[in-house]
């Protein structure tokens, strides 16, 4: 009886190994608060960009590397970023996000390191990437799929668990950037 209770103990501990998301760049494996600032950076540089024909033609691929981004961390699956950028478009999107981060992070910019990176983990957390696949057939018969990717942002809701006080505020400044700065190598 107790054999059997090791080996479910470490068939269920594998288990739960495997079924965690192994999205790593470089040594580092990223944590939700990556994805969060990298999905949030994206969202800023479409958003605040003011050359409309750019963020026409980025925003669909931003969009699809969210999505990519959101699969591949809630996957079984390893997946190394660095690796993949060579020959994935969103693996190397994401790759530049986190590149662009890490400068922000180490205060290599002229952005204040901690309340970017703040910023762009508080928006990754309401960032919204989808896509819909329509297929289209033609007049010679052909079929053509047409994928439209969508990237929104949820409306902000209220944090009830937290009041304000100068104690969370403290907590808060804590360097959340040098979580982002783990991709550092």
């Amino acid at each position: 009886m107790k054999t059997k209770l090791i080996t479910f103990l470490i068939a269920t501990l594998g288990l739960i190994w495997t079924a965690q998301a192994k999205v790593s760049y470089g040594t580092r494996t990223l944590n939700e608060v990556h994805v969060q600032g990298i999905k949030g950076f994206l969202y800023d540089v479409i958003t605040e960009n003011p050359r409309r024909d750019l963020v026409i033609r980025l925003k669909p691929k931003f969009a699809s590397a969210i999505v990519w981004l959101d699969e591949s961390f809630a996957s079984r699956q390893e997946f190394k970023i660095k690796e993949l950028a060579a020959s994935n478009e969103n693996a190397e999107i994401i790759s530049e996000a986190i590149t662009h981060i890490t400068k922000v992070a180490q205060g290599n910019s002229s952005l204040p390191a901690e309340a970017t990176i703040e910023r762009w983990v508080s928006l990754g957390q309401r960032v919204e990437a989808s896509y819909s696949v329509q297929r289209i057939t033609r007049e010679d018969g052909q079929v053509e799929t047409i994928v439209d990717y969508e990237l929104d942002l949820r409306e902000a809701t209220q944090n009830l668990l937290y009041r304000y006080s100068e104690e969370y505020e403290e907590d808060l400044a804590l360097p959340l950037f040098q979580k982002i700065n783990l991709f550092h190598e």
